[in-house]
């Protein structure tokens, strides 16, 4: 699953694996960025085991500068866990729980990520009239 306002050359193949190597219910991609405090932060374990999933922290608490870079691996007993009527975010919901259940892992890569749902606007339109 990727979300749709990401763009990256992530390797899905190398993702895969980790995730195949690792066995639990999700893995998710992560992405180091300078300024954590707009994104899910994603602390984790040596081996890739997702400790926490803390969205949007202030800058100077974030546990980590690895942010959750919108690509996701789910099997399909993890789907089981997303609620079948009303309103759900992976992000505060789903992934948490999984954390919680210690089934959750993530892998950090450094390929090329941008979050285009916050672009920075880099121009200003005048009037002429």
């Amino acid at each position: 699953m990727v979300n749709g306002d990401v763009l990256t050359d992530l390797n899905i193949t190398t993702l895969r694996a980790f995730h195949h190597d690792h066995g639990g219910e999700a893995t998710i991609a992560l992405h180091p960025v300078d300024d954590p405090s707009r994104f899910g932060v994603v602390p984790t374990t040596s081996d890739g085991r997702v400790i926490a999933f803390v969205e949007k922290p202030p800058r100077d608490e974030a546990p980590t500068n690895n942010v959750n870079a919108g690509t996701y691996i789910f099997e399909p007993r993890a789907l089981d866990r997303i609620a079948a009527v009303g309103r759900v975010s992976v992000e505060r919901d789903t992934f948490p729980a999984l954390a919680a259940a210690g089934e959750l892992f993530a892998m950090v890569d450094g390929a090329y990520w941008l979050d285009t749902g916050t672009p920075r606007p880099t121009c200003r339109r005048t009037s002429t009239s």
